[in-house]
């Protein structure tokens, strides 16, 4: 089992609180430090500041670090809160495609919004569907 950490929007960041965590989870588990295995390629705008949260925006921004093995390991995806799930999403199907075995996605908590808040993806937000059907409909459309 490793620990990965969701990046931060701004990659000239790339150690943030959930980075600690994850290293902090490697060292207690005695695994080697996965925790920078996802990076930014460029910097993505800040999502409580009103950012885009398409699955493809984190999709296309984010990459894994080749020097990190990923064949046949499980992975516990970490993020610090959770509005789409979309980074998530997003973060797992980049490590399955490096090779990862499993990847279990993980956030600390959820975004709370009133019923009147805005929000594009309100439908899908209060009718979730399961990981594996969002990474299919999202693998499809990155083939479109």
């Amino acid at each position: 089992m490793r620990f990965v950490a969701i990046p931060g929007h701004d990659r000239s960041h790339p150690i943030s609180s959930v980075h600690k965590l994850a290293r902090m989870l490697a060292a207690y588990f005695e695994r080697k430090d996965y925790s920078q295995c996802l990076r930014r390629r460029y910097n993505v705008e800040k999502l409580s500041s009103g950012g885009n949260r398409s699955i493809m925006v984190h999709y296309r921004s984010m990459q894994v670090n080749e020097k990190y093995d990923l064949i046949g390991k499980t992975i516990f995806l970490l993020d610090d809160i959770v509005t789409t799930g979309n980074s998530l999403i997003a973060g797992q199907k980049l490590l399955l495609e490096a090779g990862a075995k499993r990847v279990y996605p993980l956030a600390m908590g959820r975004t709370i919004l009133e019923p009147e808040t805005p929000f594009p993806n309100r439908r899908e937000r209060d009718n979730p569907v399961s990981m594996d059907d969002i990474i299919v409909a999202s693998d499809e459309r990155c083939r479109r």
